[in-house]
């Protein structure tokens, strides 16, 4: 058994070799530098086998919650009713019902990314260095949780393997364009 589950389709032949592992991510942003004191790029990277455990224990979280989409935005307001089912009002009653959703990504999926950037201490650089980054802060996170995926599975996997990483970026088109330019520009291929 491969160290990352069985990814699907992607055995060679006659071998219990990969050929390529095939790792699926999905990310989503939170915050503008116009806005917000910070801004954040987050998000989970696993095997297919990994992310069908997950959608499972996902779903059924959801459903005992008695919601049908998760928005952090809207779950975070502990002072407003997460659902009728659950209204978990106050923050303890929230972190507890939140709990199991929590639970069924950390016990499913093997890499987890975080990038933060403090706006105002962007804004503060010179402008020859904000240029490096576009001076746009969130290509600046995309690029930092380019290189974390990276260097997590250059120490996790067999140097002779290959491996391919489709992420799949916020649920905002405009967002997701923005950040297909940043990975087409970037030079971590």
């Amino acid at each position: 058994m491969h160290y990352l589950g069985d990814p699907f389709g992607f055995l060679v032949p006659g071998s219990d070799s990969l050929l390529m592992l095939n790792l699926q991510s999905y990310f989503d942003e939170s915050g503008t530098i116009e806005n917000n004191r910070t801004i954040s790029f987050c998000g989970f990277v696993g095997t297919n086998p990994e992310w069908a455990v997950c959608h499972g224990r996902w779903k059924q979280a959801l459903d005992a919650l008695g919601i049908t989409t998760f928005k952090a935005n809207t779950a975070l307001h502990y002072k407003k009713p997460l659902s009728h089912a659950v209204p978990a009002l106050g923050i303890e009653k929230r972190v507890r019902a939140l709990t199991p959703l929590i639970n069924a990504i950390r016990s499913s999926v093997t890499i987890g990314v975080s990038t933060v950037l403090d706006c105002v201490a962007f804004k503060a650089l010179p402008e020859k260095d904000r240029g490096l980054f576009r001076n746009d802060p969130t290509y600046l996170t995309f690029v930092q949780a380019l290189v974390a995926i990276q260097s997590t599975i250059e120490t996790i996997k067999p140097k002779e393997e290959e491996v391919c990483v489709s992420i799949i970026c916020d649920d905002t088109y405009k967002y997701a364009s923005e950040y297909l330019v940043h990975r087409t520009d970037s030079s971590l291929y």
